[in-house]
Formats: C-alpha cells, sequence, structure tokens
C-alpha cells in the first residue's frame, strides 16, 4: 500500500523520461546552461549581471541560480530582489582609507561578508511576507 501511495506521488512530479531540452546563455567571458531533466516542470531560476551596474559596481559581475523546490514562484521573486537588495547594501556601504575612498572593488573579506548576510536576510524577510 505504502509503495503504491509513494509511486503515485512521485507520478505527479516526475517524468517518465527526462526533458532533455537545454537552456543556454553565454556572454563574452561567461557561459552557463540548464536543463529541465526528471520533473514535471523546470523550477529554478537564474540571473546574471555583467557587470552589476554601470557605475561603481561595473568592474563586479552577478550570478546566481535560485531552485525552486516546489515551485518557480518563490525562485522568480528572489531572482528579481537578490541583485536590488545586494546593490543596495553595496552602495550603503562607505570604504575609507587614510581618509581617501579606495575603489568599491576592494572590499575586505569581513565587509564582504556582512553585505552578503545583510543581503541574504533582508531577501529571505521580504519573501515570507509574500507567501
Amino acid at each position: 500500500m505504502f509503495q503504491k501511495k509513494l509511486k503515485q506521488k512521485f507520478a505527479n512530479i516526475f517524468l517518465n523520461n527526462p526533458n532533455a531540452r537545454k537552456e543556454l546563455d553565454h556572454g563574452q567571458s561567461f557561459a552557463f546552461g540548464g536543463m529541465q531533466g526528471w520533473r514535471i516542470s523546470n523550477e529554478d531560476f537564474h540571473k546574471h549581471l555583467v557587470p552589476i551596474d554601470n557605475h561603481s559596481w561595473k568592474l563586479w559581475s552577478y550570478f546566481a541560480i535560485f531552485d525552486g523546490h516546489n515551485g518557480i514562484d518563490t525562485a522568480k521573486n528572489a531572482a528579481n530582489l537578490l541583485d536590488k537588495y545586494l546593490i543596495d547594501a553595496l552602495n550603503q556601504t562607505e570604504i575609507n582609507s587614510n581618509e581617501e575612498s579606495i575603489y568599491l572593488s576592494q572590499i575586505n573579506k569581513n565587509q564582504f561578508n556582512y553585505i552578503i548576510k545583510k543581503t541574504f536576510f533582508q531577501l529571505d524577510k521580504m519573501l515570507a511576507n509574500l507567501v
């Protein structure tokens, strides 16, 4: 009985054969690909920004893959918000060295860790409000 229920459950989320159609994208200095595989639908979403912006962060690039797990909506929302929160957090960071600004690409490891954590906590809070 248990195996029958389990088989029915998996029949609702898995295909009989994998969908091997590939989604490929590339730029001058990067490439990536994705494939749906065995799932009924592709629940993953990706985003890239090369460069992140055309101002302070033009030397930085952003690549992210969001695993939708139980649907694509959360992955899409995360993809639409995370880079904006990251850029805001980066822009709010003031970096001074001997009273002179240094290049923004020279953020130290502790500052960057703080920015990443702050960004993900902000995203998590926003996603919780959307559910």
